[in-house]
């Protein structure tokens, strides 16, 4: 068994996108569920929906990228994998978005609820699949500025 390969130089830069919009997402579908829902806010859930689908829509075309970078011949890269993979999960929450939107009209509680948790969990799923690989031989690529800050620089 060989060594797990870590993300080719010209994918990172696009691993850096994604790993972006995920972050975003997750925190607005946060917010739509704990101020939204669980506040009976849904005027906050209805102005904050459509900021997800263009980040969504983002991560979808990226992965379109990194899958254009994929070699053509052999078996497919984990990191391949790992990009087709979250391309699902990516249109996975669009589709969560438009069936919230349909939804909504009808004005039921319990399925936009269990909608904006589907989504949250797809975000989510990305995260984990991104941490599946190692982003230049070392896992630390998502470590928060917070956290060096706390712990005292950069060491």
């Amino acid at each position: 068994m060989g060594t797990i390969q870590p993300w080719p130089e010209k994918a990172r830069p696009l691993r850096k996108i994604i790993v972006d919009e995920q972050e975003h997402i997750s925190a607005i579908l946060e917010v739509c569920l704990a101020e939204g829902m669980e506040d009976q806010n849904y005027n906050l859930v209805d102005l904050l929906l459509p900021k997800i689908r263009p980040r969504a829509e983002r991560i979808k075309e990226t992965c379109k990228e990194i899958a254009h970078l994929i070699p053509r011949r052999g078996r497919t890269p984990k990191w391949g994998e790992i990009a087709l993979d979250i391309n699902a999960h990516s249109r996975q929450i669009l589709r969560c978005l438009d069936l919230i939107k349909q939804e909504s009209r009808h004005n039921r509680y319990i399925t936009v609820a269990h909608l904006l948790n589907l989504a949250l969990k797809h975000s989510r799923a990305i995260a984990d699949r991104l941490d599946d690989l190692p982003y230049n031989d070392v896992y630390d690529i998502d470590i928060p500025e917070v956290w060096y800050e706390a712990f005292g620089g950069d060491e």
